[in-house]
């Protein structure tokens, strides 16, 4: 695989993810969504109102959790604070993270609740036809049920929320973590909304196109170039932002430095879950004090890893893998 040089205002640095630090003596929290997904693809034309012939897979998911599997997968110790539900996919969701080395000790156990659902029908061409998600359990994942956390967070390296989380939530979050580095994805375009006024207290904002643009909502066009974009979000108050744009690759923004990565050259088998490797990418940057060049090569790098295989989280990848990604992207 070769990516093509970047276009950049920065200094460049050739050091690997491995000569930046260590994160033996550090962790990352990740706060934010944990769910089944469960989806149905036809094998034919859909008919409404009918039974329809196809197939069911069953996966682990959720923006929170999928970035807190990539870290751990990386080697970085991740705490998840999410809500696990009381039902049989409750506790194979919890079984998984423990099993991907995700700490899940912090997270809320809603004894009245089902675990979070992701519930959708594709049709024959594998596009969703129709989607419900279930995430009442993670409604009481609210400041006062996190009031005992305060010392874990405060001694965190990284924060990450989602924003399935509340906007009340995620402000009471900032506020605590306010010593803490706090990187932050809007998930989607309607939920975008809630980060808003916490965007000034943010280290980085990983976001795409469509949702960077929602968040600035009338105070730019509709098509203004995404620079601009990038800067009105900027003058928020936020330190630094990713916005991945797809085939357009990701343009990066810190203070007057500024990144533009193409897309990487790679064979694409599903693009779920491409965005939370990219999201903990952004972390781990975060964490690591790394330049914005060096996160966003990271990032990109965790983010063509997912693009090359159909499940969620690349359940090979490593920490040398994402080394060996970069340097033969240079």
């Amino acid at each position: 695989m070769r990516m093509p040089q970047a276009r950049y205002l920065c200094t460049m640095e050739t050091r690997t993810a491995s000569q930046i630090g260590s994160t033996s003596e550090a962790y990352a929290v990740v706060l934010g969504g944990a769910n089944t997904d469960i989806v149905g693809f036809s094998d034919q034309a859909l008919i409404a109102r009918d039974s329809n012939p196809g197939h069911v897979c069953v996966s682990s998911g959720g923006v929170g959790r999928n970035i807190a599997e990539n870290l751990a997968r990386i080697e970085v110790p991740v705490k998840l604070v999410t809500a696990f539900g009381n039902d049989v996919n409750a506790a194979r969701l919890r079984a998984k993270c423990v099993e991907t080395g995700i700490d899940v000790a912090h997270s809320l156990s809603i004894g009245d609740l089902p675990g979070c659902v992701y519930l959708a029908i594709a049709d024959e061409c594998g596009i969703m036809n129709l989607a419900l998600n279930d995430m009442r359990a993670l409604d009481r994942v609210v400041p006062s049920a996190l009031e005992s956390l305060r010392s874990v967070l405060r001694d965190a390296s990284v924060i990450v929320l989602d924003t399935n989380i509340g906007e009340s939530t995620i402000e009471w979050m900032c506020e605590v973590g306010a010593s803490v580095p706090i990187v932050l994805d809007p998930v989607s375009v309607v939920k975008s909304a809630r980060a808003r006024s916490s965007l000034g207290r943010l280290h980085t904002l990983k976001a795409n196109e469509m949702e960077a643009r929602a968040l600035v909502g009338d105070a730019l066009p509709g098509d203004a170039p995404i620079e601009l974009v990038a800067r009105e979000l900027i003058s928020t108050g936020l330190h630094r932002i990713l916005i991945t744009m797809g085939e357009r690759g990701v343009y990066a923004l810190e203070g007057d430095e500024y990144l533009e990565i193409p897309a990487p050259s790679v064979t694409v088998l599903s693009d779920t879950g491409a965005g939370d490797a990219f999201a903990a990418g952004a972390a781990w940057g975060a964490m690591q004090h790394a330049s914005l060049w060096q996160t966003a090569r990271f990032a990109s790098s965790l983010a063509s890893r997912a693009l090359t295989t159909e499940e969620t989280v690349d359940s090979s990848l490593s920490r040398s893998i994402v080394e060996r990604v970069m340097e033969e992207a240079q």
